[in-house]
């Protein structure tokens, strides 16, 4: 028999290549593991102090109620995180397109039934706006909720605009100059339109928010329902105005221009948060109007004759 080419140094040769490969293979998937590990791990690590933070009161016999600070960290939280999926949907729309709307609107119910019972769940101005024209809100409280509500989106924006590691390639709408860099836009549609869908929606959103949160109250379907009332609308009209019903939104977005090339223009989530807001004072007044119940009728229907008869009673007597 002849011998292997190599002899014996070659087959020690050979032994030890496969060690090294066997050991690189290892390195391959350790590495991975541990870097997703370590982002999961450090997940939950600040899920938990955010829970800590926003449920504080239950924690103190002292404090039956949330305080302040827990139910703006909750509006900062719900609305961040709505924003976010908004602005990762988009930037991939090509890729996730009827995915996409029910993705967002998960994310609003999902935060909804988190943190519904620390500060109403509004995460949106013209919800917030609806409960203040119903008397469901102080004036204080709405102010200092949409503050949260606008910041969580900004830095909702500027989370997506690091996670995407390019020029932000997203607009509130597709009006942009020529040779800029934007490939996604959330608005498609004329101003006529995408007002009208707004507004439309936005009344939409805020009066089922007020008949299923407010009215109906206590229940457990009322994020259920309120995340249809996205997916409904996103489905009707997000071609043509993105299907933002949220003020936050639309002035998150159209603050994303800061993280493009410069040459967007701003401003036009100001004319979203007009028709929103416009839609939520209709919607609430609505509201009002169908929930009004028959024995309110009926005092309202009897106070002022009664009050006449009562005067010309006093009348009589005075003659």
């Amino acid at each position: 028999l002849l011998p292997e080419p190599g002899g014996l140094a070659g087959r020690r040769e050979q032994r030890g290549a496969l060690r090294r490969g066997g050991a690189s293979q290892r390195d391959g998937f350790a590495v991975p593991f541990l870097l997703y590990s370590g982002a999961e791990i450090a997940g939950a690590i600040v899920a938990f102090a955010l829970f800590i933070c926003c449920r504080r009161h239950l924690l103190e016999d002292d404090e039956p109620e949330p305080a302040m600070v827990s139910k703006l960290l909750s509006e900062f939280l719900g609305t961040y995180v709505l924003v976010l999926t908004v602005c990762l949907v988009v930037v991939q729309a090509s890729k996730a397109p009827l995915a996409g709307v029910v993705g967002i609107a998960a994310s609003l119910m999902v935060m909804i039934y988190a943190l519904g019972a620390v500060s109403g769940g509004n995460f949106n101005p013209a919800v917030s706006l609806g409960l203040l024209l119903t008397g469901n809100l102080p004036f204080m409280e709405f102010g200092l909720y949409v503050i949260s509500q606008v910041i969580g989106g900004c830095a909702a924006v500027g989370t997506a605009a690091l996670m995407y590691q390019h020029k932000w390639p997203v607009a509130l709408v597709a009006d942009v100059p020529p040779g800029s860099h934007v490939e996604a836009a959330a608005g498609q549609g004329s101003w006529g339109a995408i007002c009208g869908a707004e507004l439309f929606y936005t009344f939409v959103l805020v009066l089922v928010v007020l008949n299923v949160a407010i009215r109906d109250a206590p229940n457990q379907y009322y994020g259920l329902a309120i995340g249809f009332v996205i997916i409904a609308g996103g489905c009707a009209v997000g071609g043509l105005s993105g299907g933002c019903f949220n003020p936050a939104v639309a002035l998150s977005l159209d603050f994303g221009g800061i993280f493009g090339d410069g040459k967007e223009k701003y401003g036009s989530g100001l004319v979203y948060a007009a028709a929103e807001l416009v839609g939520a004072a209709v919607a609430a007044g609505v509201f009002l109007g169908v929930s009004q119940t028959e024995e309110e009728d009926e005092e309202y229907a009897y106070s002022r004759p009664s009050t006449e008869m009562e005067e010309e009673g006093n009348t009589n007597m005075d003659l």
